[in-house]
């Protein structure tokens, strides 16, 4: 069963990161991500969104992934960091009802 969630996200110092994300037996099936943060070149956004699909939820892990991602195809971030997407994720994951 697919189960949905969203989050909202204030990084310290200011900037917000929503996401919503998709998941099935903790495995990502769909995440996106907005907010008021900068990410240069910005369609990198929806590569990195594909490219999370299929991840297992984990923050630790999803930090490190989508540090890797980054660094590999050299995508700036202003105002907000890996640590912070992962943790966005995290905390929609979270407030899901799994019961």
């Amino acid at each position: 069963m697919i189960v949905e969630g969203k989050s909202e996200y204030k990084v310290p110092g200011g900037k917000m990161v929503r996401t919503y994300l998709a998941v099935k037996d903790r495995i990502i099936v769909n995440v996106k991500i907005a907010g008021d943060f900068f990410m240069y070149p910005e369609e990198t956004l929806v590569e990195l969104e594909n490219y999370l699909k299929g991840k297992r939820i984990d923050e630790g892990e999803l930090s490190k992934i989508i540090e890797n991602f980054l660094r590999e195809r050299n995508i700036k971030l202003l105002g907000v960091t890996a640590q912070d997407f992962a943790k966005a994720i995290q905390m929609a994951f979270d407030r899901m009802n799994l019961d």
